[in-house]
């Protein structure tokens, strides 16, 4: 079986689109900096409504359900840790803050030298016992608006790219 050949001739029309697709291609920067700025807003929609990606509620923390307020949000200080990072190779956005993956993953927490773990707790007494329980409350993923939104930026992103292709050709 022989292999195909297919050759493209652009008579009367410049190359200027597909050399402007293959110049987004090399400096997608800007694009991935836009996909983190959005699901960093996901996030936080999310994380304010308290809900799992999946749009699963969180399980009420102690202190929520006792003093009032949201989980996970007290002082606001790992909301605002919130963040992305771009790069020409692509995005990541999550929690710039070493307690986030106990809360997303869930822990148990146990004494490592002693027979019980003693705090005082989120009501202000004093705490004895064997363990503690951290429940799992996912709070960085994808939905399928994120998806959505994530390939929007990247089709706007390769029209823009095209027409301004076609706008520098001759």
């Amino acid at each position: 079986m022989s292999g195909v050949k297919i050759t493209v001739t652009l008579d009367g029309l410049a190359a200027s689109p597909f050399t402007a697709l293959a110049d987004l291609g090399e400096h997608m920067l800007p694009v991935y900096d836009e996909i983190g700025a959005a699901m960093v807003a996901s996030q936080q929609r999310r994380f304010e409504l308290g809900v799992e990606p999946d749009g699963t509620p969180w399980m009420q923390s102690w202190r929520a359900r006792h003093n009032g307020g949201k989980t996970l949000i007290d002082t606001g200080m790992l909301l605002s840790r919130l963040t992305h990072n771009a790069d020409e190779t692509g995005v990541e956005w999550g929690f710039n803050d070493r307690r986030a993956p106990i809360l997303h993953f869930g822990a148990v927490i146990r004494p490592k030298t002693k027979k019980a773990l003693a705090f005082v707790g989120a009501d202000g007494h004093f705490v004895v016992t064997r363990d503690v329980v951290i429940p799992a409350r996912p709070m960085i993923g994808v939905d399928r608006e994120d998806v959505a939104e994530i390939g929007e930026i990247i089709a706007d992103a390769v029209t823009r790219a095209i027409s301004r292709g076609a706008e520098s050709a001759p």
